[in-house]
């Protein structure tokens, strides 16, 4: 989406209360929009509903900002993936997520495999393993292992302390790892 049309959408909702500066607003979208987008789609692995709702949390970025920024300690990473994160959980409760899923992970994490079949069974695998997870646990797994964030950032996102984070993912791991094996387990031979 156009800024131009961010920033209407925006002007638009008649939001009451201090604005912030639209270069410093369009600094952050130039920077945020495709990594959210991205957070987005690896979530719901819907590409347009990904694109509509990375319009929303910029949207939203751009009424509230103004406040989160006056209350002090501002971190915009941590804020507009929250904030998309939010945006995610908003949507699997609304049931608007396709039941026919595209894949998450794209040959790069399984370019090991030669056999191009078996690439796009383990694949869809991984996808169906992710969905077995707790929103919290996706996420951290997510943002960790695809996006390589740090473990301080990922705790700025998810709202959680590193201890709580370094349990979540010790925890996702283990039963990504457990669902993972009984879904396709290792081949002998």
């Amino acid at each position: 989406m156009a800024w131009s049309v961010l920033l209407f959408k925006a002007s638009m909702a008649q939001v009451e209360g201090p604005s912030i500066d639209n270069d410093y607003f369009a600094s952050l979208y130039s920077e945020y929009r495709a990594p959210i987008e991205r957070f987005i789609t690896s979530r719901i692995r819907d590409p347009e509903r990904a694109q509509e709702l990375t319009q929303d949390v910029f949207v939203r970025g751009m009424m509230t900002l103004p406040g989160v920024i006056a209350r002090g300690n501002f971190n915009p990473q941590a804020y507009f993936y929250q904030s998309a994160r939010y945006a995610c959980i908003d949507e699997s409760r609304k049931g608007k997520t396709r039941t026919e899923k595209e894949p998450l992970f794209q040959a790069s994490f399984l370019s090991r495999t030669i056999d191009p079949e078996k690439s796009v069974v383990q694949n869809d695998v991984v996808s169906q393993v992710l969905d077995k997870l707790t929103a919290q646990q996706k996420s951290a797994l997510v943002l960790r292992e695809c996006h390589g964030f740090k473990y301080a950032e990922i705790s700025d996102i998810l709202g959680i302390n590193n201890n709580a984070l370094k349990q979540l993912l010790i925890r996702a791991r283990r039963s990504f790892r457990r669902q993972y094996t009984q879904m396709y387990p290792p081949s002998e031979g």
